[in-house]
């Protein structure tokens, strides 16, 4: 038998921030600026196509349901691959630093104090 107190101890650790890959610091960074408008616009035709599609051509598989976060996942990668190699290496430069200082803050944060003093400052 699992001890109640177990569960509400696990759901009060903070996880450790986790590093975005190269694309997903990409997508963060560019998608308002680049990506959002086409993913709109093709998310508008293939909802389009979907809704005036025949019964047969939804049987037949010719047609599918658009999932959002697919086409998204699609067109960034679109994008991605159109950046140069230096552009690329930045971004994972990027995401690295910033991963960097998000688990150095995260570890200050855990640092409990050990003496009245610390606990002031």
């Amino acid at each position: 038998m699992s001890n109640p107190f177990t569960a509400v101890l696990a759901a009060n650790i903070e996880k450790a921030p986790r590093r975005l890959t190269p694309f997903h610091m990409y997508l963060k960074l560019h998608y308002l600026s680049r990506v959002k408008s086409e993913y709109l616009r093709r998310y508008m035709i293939a909802k389009k196509s979907y809704e005036d599609a025949t019964e047969e051509d939804l049987e037949a598989g010719l047609v599918k349901k658009p999932i959002p976060v697919q086409l998204r996942t699609e067109i960034g990668l679109e994008f991605w691959k159109l950046e140069t190699e230096e552009t690329r290496q930045q971004i994972a430069q990027e995401a690295e630093d910033t991963h960097l200082k998000a688990l150095e803050a995260w570890e200050q944060s855990k640092q409990v104090p050990k003496t009245p003093l610390q606990f002031h400052q």
